[in-house]
């Protein structure tokens, strides 16, 4: 009994002793990384105060907008004594995954414009609302066509006397002002958005066009229903406001601004990252009251991680303005991660899927999906939102 008591003593006596060992740093836009990371004397970056952190430790990120990707590698907080990274004080703190363009626009043709850049881009936004890549049939994300694949999407026919009876080729079956044969259109070498194979959609490129017709490489799965799709990745297609088009060879950027506006007036932002944390080969690590824009996090490896009450805008989008095919975007993700949870936290605007957690025991609890995925395109599941692998993982709404 007494040895239970003495027992219990000292490891209350090593938790007080973490405690009050555990050290918190600040960081400020207006911060050094020469600092010592005090209230008074912040950093400047999250990264140089995650360099500092170790067991127990607090990271409070003061009112601000941050570009950074922060990786954290084998740095492991414990139960009770994880490492933080949280707002201070309710300030709002966002983590940007986008770039301010700050080059010259000039008319290119018409209502178009152009720039140039020195880096890639792969979602474009005027002030935070997010414009449409130039495409084939014309949708947009402020009317909601975006999501009418009925009237802004390319139908094919299946007739099985048509050679689109075959992977590999699409004959268009005209419907209203949509008409591949008519629309004057040259699509070789364009990203098709193909839903062929039923619930599943891949992206090809065009490799040869005639007419009504033309042919990609076969799909992994080609059901013969509702033959439907759109075109992306040339520069013709842009012809509507709020359009733009970037040439990955190249670097030009070419945009229609709404209401023939001058783009050299306006705010416009180019999406230059994925991830504003990696937390790699890390346990116990929790990022706490942060809002991200166009960039997410990262968890690998990485037991016991948990995101709690962040908000997440367009976290995620497919590369395909960078002519990246077949391929999913960089989504919101924990792989190789036990014990894992994701809690109130909101995921708006994702291209791709919203979150994913594989390894089992993981939870999502009580949290808000709004607008996913608009084309669900080069998944490794059916359409989903949301993917759990592995056992005794938790979906609840808390």
């Amino acid at each position: 009994m007494k040895k239970t008591i003495l027992s219990s003593i000292i490891t209350f006596y090593c938790f007080l002793l973490c405690v009050i060992n555990a050290s918190e740093y600040f960081v400020a836009t207006y911060g050094s990384d020469n600092n010592v990371g005090s209230f008074e004397y912040p950093f400047r970056s999250i990264q140089r105060a995650s360099e500092a952190m170790s067991e127990g430790d607090i990271c409070y990120i003061r009112q601000g907008t941050y570009h950074e990707n922060i990786s954290i590698t084998n740095q492991n907080g414990s139960n009770g004594q994880e490492i933080v990274f949280t707002n201070y004080n309710n300030e709002k703190v966002v983590l940007d995954g986008t770039t301010i363009l700050t080059t010259n626009w000039q008319i290119y043709s018409g209502n178009i414009w152009k720039t140039s850049l020195d880096y890639d881009i792969w979602q474009l936004f005027l002030d935070r609302d997010q414009m449409m890549m130039a495409r084939w049939p014309n949708a947009n994300f402020e009317d909601g066509s975006i999501w009418d694949k009925q009237n802004h999407w390319g139908h094919g026919t299946i007739d099985q006397d048509e050679m689109a009876y075959e992977n590999g080729t699409l004959i268009d079956e005209p419907h209203g002002e949509i008409d591949l044969a008519n629309s004057g259109l040259n699509i070789v070498d364009a990203i098709a958005i193909l839903n062929v194979g039923s619930y599943k959609t891949w992206t090809r490129r065009v490799l040869t066009h005639n007419g009504n017709t033309f042919t990609y490489d076969p799909v992994p799965e080609w059901k013969t229903k509702h033959h439907d799709y759109y075109l992306e990745g040339k520069l013709e297609f842009l012809d509507t406001e709020g359009e733009w088009f970037f040439d990955p060879e190249t670097r030009d950027l070419f945009f229609f601004p709404p209401n023939g506006t001058d783009p050299n007036e306006l705010l416009i932002r180019g999406k230059t990252q994925s991830y504003a944390f990696e937390i790699i080969d890390s346990d116990h690590v929790t990022i706490r009251n942060l809002e991200f824009f166009a960039t997410t996090f990262r968890f690998h490896n990485s037991d016991y991680g948990l995101v709690e009450g962040c908000n997440l805008y367009f976290p995620s989008c497919y590369k395909k303005m960078l002519g990246v095919i077949d391929t999913p975007p960089d989504i919101s993700i924990f792989t190789s991660s036990s014990y894992g949870k994701v809690y109130k936290s909101a995921f708006r605007y994702t291209d791709g899927s919203a979150l994913e957690m594989y390894s089992g025991n993981n939870t999502i609890e009580d949290c808000y999906f709004y607008h996913i995925d608009h084309t669900a395109t080069d998944l490794n599941g059916l359409m989903t939102t949301i993917q759990m692998g592995g056992n005794n993982n938790i979906f609840t709404l808390g």
